[in-house]
């Protein structure tokens, strides 16, 4: 079904269901769905409405247009309800998802079954006998009737005619031929042996019989969240525009080798919102590595960006913007990050950062170590000068 065919309506306040509700105000839903080709109604339903969108609270406090749904008598032209999820995915497939039971808003939100619902290709259609579609002898026209009889005795070439075989390859197509009739004559047998009345026969198909792996109801984390975003959309390191800088960055241990640090800054290409992630690796000196820092993904380059420094202040003891004049010499924590080479790109620098800027603004000296209100030991630093600047960067010791 492509999306040009869909009339969506719009109910209830979507905004609570979303991660990133700025993204998704009203004029931004009109403006996605008119570059689709699709139909947008608010609040109105009618019987040309293809999908219901409705938010978990609309629908669990029986909003109107789900009592009209719900009377609606018609098998297959009835709306289907949705969340807004479906609506997301569809998007982003360029289609219209068939399978809807993933994004019912009645049931608890699964990414397992949504990523198998955006996965799920069409069915193809089956090639009809010639009985369905000439229908009988009698009922067939006279000038489709040679057609018809020269369908049903065209004679099947068999395989072994069409090659031209060697004496030992007829060999073995004769024993391929008759292996394969003495597996099909026992199985009719089997199948023709009667079942006990104490039902002790075992039907052979039983035995090979793979059950689909249930789906545990377990609660949704933000690492799940952020994985599934990543399978789906492929994102790729984030690169800065102004001196194609790349934020992967890689902080080492000082004491002990192997261990580090890499933080990442993910960009998904060709998506509308919540296009960039946040995510920190830890890894140990034997190579294991394991997710410890993440978040949901965001629209905005700048809140990710923001995770981005404060994950890299609280390891290093210093701000993302003062690496170049503190990285080489800096003493705090237990962290390194090495600087690129000299003529490589080396990211953007805040003005007040930067010392050949006339409005570079030179750091005081720190103060030393002292315990916070909840007891972890922090470096105060007087930044009065930089009045948007927290004062108190956390130290891990």
């Amino acid at each position: 079904m492509s999306l040009k065919s869909c009339v969506v309506c719009v109910a209830g306040d979507l905004k609570p269901d979303i991660y990133a509700p700025a993204t998704w105000e009203d004029a931004d839903i009109e403006r996605y769905c008119k570059q689709r080709g699709m139909t947008l109604v608010w609040e109105d339903m009618n019987k040309s409405v293809t999908h219901l969108v409705i938010s978990r609270a609309a629908f669990q406090s029986k909003h109107a247009a789900v009592k009209y749904v719900q009377k609606d008598r018609r098998s297959n032209k009835k709306a289907k309800i949705v969340t807004y999820d479906w609506l997301e995915d569809s998007f982003a497939a360029e289609k219209a998802i068939q399978d809807v039971s993933a994004y019912h808003p009645g049931k608890p939100r699964d990414l397992d079954a949504i990523k198998v619902a955006c996965s799920k290709r069409p069915k193809t259609a089956r090639c009809k006998p010639a009985d369905e579609v000439f229908g009988s002898d009698d009922e067939c026209p006279s000038e489709a009737l040679g057609i018809k009889q020269q369908i049903q005795t065209k004679p099947k070439t068999p395989m072994s005619s069409t090659l031209k075989l060697g004496s030992k390859q007829k060999m073995e197509a004769a024993g391929v031929e008759a292996s394969s009739s003495r597996v099909a004559a026992e199985s009719s047998t089997f199948k023709k042996q009667p079942t006990s009345a104490s039902g002790s026969q075992i039907h052979i198909q039983k035995d090979f019989v793979i059950e689909k792996p249930r789906i545990r109801n377990t609660p949704v984390t933000v690492s799940d969240i952020s994985l599934s975003w990543e399978a789906k959309h492929k994102p790729r390191v984030f690169c800065d525009k102004t001196d194609q800088f790349k934020y992967s960055i890689t902080l080492t241990h000082k004491e002990r080798p192997g261990e580090k640090w890499v933080l990442l800054l993910l960009k998904a290409p060709n998506v509308l919102d919540k296009a960039f992630l946040f995510r920190a690796y830890q890894y140990d000196a034997k190579g294991k590595i394991e997710l410890r820092e993440t978040n949901s993904p965001h629209s905005s380059f700048q809140k990710a960006f923001e995770l981005f420094k404060i994950s890299f202040r609280s390891k290093m003891g210093y701000h993302w913007e003062e690496r170049l004049s503190i990285a080489d010499n800096c003493q705090l924590g237990k962290w390194r990050y090495k600087l690129p080479a000299k003529g490589e790109p080396t990211g953007q620098i805040l003005p007040e950062f930067d010392q050949a800027h006339p409005k570079y603004v030179k750091p005081k000296e720190l103060a030393p170590a002292v315990q916070d209100n909840q007891g972890r030991r922090c470096d105060e630093r007087i930044v009065s000068e930089r009045p948007n600047i927290r004062a108190a960067i956390i130290v891990p010791m």
